[in-house]
């Protein structure tokens, strides 16, 4: 979905003004100065006398500002009483500033930041794709349930890192599956981030992508510069092997379901796949 998200709470009044400055890169992320204009957006900050894009982002600046100086002396006797003078020197006829009216304020800018975050008043230019796929993914969650559960020692979830690109991936085997000699399993790749990066999915996750009947010995992982992982074909050395199709993939990834093409994947930032074994 493409709306804005965040991190707020505001059943707390004291501390309101304080969450208020720490999430300060909600309005430099997710909100661009015509989605501020929009008559549906913000309201209560608008009827609070902030009509202006530019000037709630100096106030809130202000605040952060305000608010990681002064660490553990928070008050908001001392906030209001700064406030006061931070905006007697920018407007003509500033309003009077308490500590009432600092609480009406973090409420206010939580609850519209909340109304904006809502799905319904972006869903005319939602992606079909994108919605496709979610509901894709959830539906793979609903009808895998042991997907919910906490790893296992037959389980991985690592990365690839560096100063151009992120890669997660991992493998999930079915804790409740624990005598039968194939397990069903689930596999990821998925590239959070940075430049477009060349995968070879089966080194990567170390699955035999092949349609030999034999999998590799374990000697074939370490020459990859790691151990072979538990759950991998190669921790298995010398039994039968299993074959993997796509379950999911993100929109814009043209494939077949014939895996040994994937040697040489070319992943670009919110590109993945998830892979499903099929047991023979």
């Amino acid at each position: 979905m493409r709306s804005p998200w965040c991190f707020f709470r505001n059943t707390d009044d004291y501390y309101g003004l304080k969450v208020v400055a720490e999430e300060v890169g909600f309005l430099d992320w997710q909100v661009e100065p015509e989605l501020f204009k929009e008559a549906w957006a913000f309201i209560r900050i608008k009827q609070l006398g902030i009509a202006d894009f530019q000037e709630l982002r100096l106030l809130l600046s202000w605040l952060q500002d305000t608010v990681l100086a002064m660490e553990d002396d928070y008050d908001l006797e001392t906030l209001a009483h700064r406030c006061q003078k931070f905006l007697n020197t920018r407007i003509d006829n500033p309003p009077r500033v308490t500590v009432q009216t600092l609480k009406e304020f973090a409420k206010a800018y939580m609850e519209d930041c909340h109304d904006l975050c809502k799905v319904t008043h972006f869903a005319a230019k939602l992606d079909p794709r994108h919605t496709y796929f979610n509901l894709s993914v959830r539906r793979y969650r609903h009808a895998h349930p042991w997907l919910r559960h906490n790893l296992t020692e037959r389980d991985y979830f690592d990365r690839l890192s560096n100063d151009q690109t992120t890669i997660f991936y991992g493998l999930r085997t079915n804790p409740d599956d624990k005598t039968n000699n194939f397990p069903e399993k689930v596999a990821i790749i998925s590239h959070m981030g940075g430049k477009p990066a060349q995968i070879n999915i089966g080194d990567l996750l170390e699955l035999d992508l092949t349609k030999s009947e034999q999998a590799p010995s374990c000697l074939d992982a370490r020459s990859l510069g790691r151990e072979a992982r538990p759950g991998s074909h190669r921790f298995y050395g010398g039994v039968p092997s299993t074959q993997w199709r796509i379950a999911i993939a993100t929109p814009g990834l043209k494939f077949s379901n014939k895996l040994s093409e994937f040697q040489d994947l070319e992943l670009r930032d919110g590109q993945g796949l998830l892979l499903e074994k099929i047991v023979k």
